[in-house]
């Protein structure tokens, strides 16, 4: 079975809002039907939200996912109009033998969405990190060397 990196651009997960409208509005039948059929083989049983989590982190950075909710909530920009959603639902409908009505999926999915800015790479995650850090006064290698060179 292939995997989804060879369908997404660069074999990577799209790793920013515009890459992913770009990659949306590209999308012709035979790319969107090869998505579905990759995308409902991975694992993740009749668990949705582990089926969610494994679909969605496959495609997209956790820094996409920040800039997302279901319906555009927040000032974010809204995921269910996308065609990847769709494709999203029907591997998932399909993966789970239609098992899941489409506002279940969508809860999960909005779940994913709504936790993404607090995992790795996401929009919160360094600025929590970084203040945890100098609370409690360590400072990761790294950090030290970036803010010496902005210097």
């Amino acid at each position: 079975m292939e995997s989804i990196e060879v369908v997404l651009p660069e074999g990577r997960k799209l790793d920013s809002t515009d890459a992913l409208q770009k990659f949306d509005e590209h999308l012709n039948v035979n790319t969107r039907k090869r998505m579905v059929r990759i995308l409902q083989s991975i694992e993740g049983g009749s668990n949705l939200p582990k089926i969610c989590r494994a679909i969605m982190r496959s495609l997209l950075t956790n820094k996409v996912m920040s800039m997302y909710s279901v319906v555009g909530q927040k000032g974010k920009l809204p995921f269910k109009n996308l065609e990847i959603a769709k494709i999203i639902m029907r591997a998932i409908k399909k993966s789970t033998l239609d098992k899941f009505k489409e506002n279940e999926i969508f809860y999960e999915i909005g779940e994913v969405l709504r936790n993404a800015p607090n995992q790795p790479g996401g929009i919160n995650y360094e600025k929590k990190h970084r203040a945890r850090r100098e609370r409690s006064g360590t400072q990761h290698p790294r950090m030290d060397e970036e803010e010496e060179s902005d210097h």
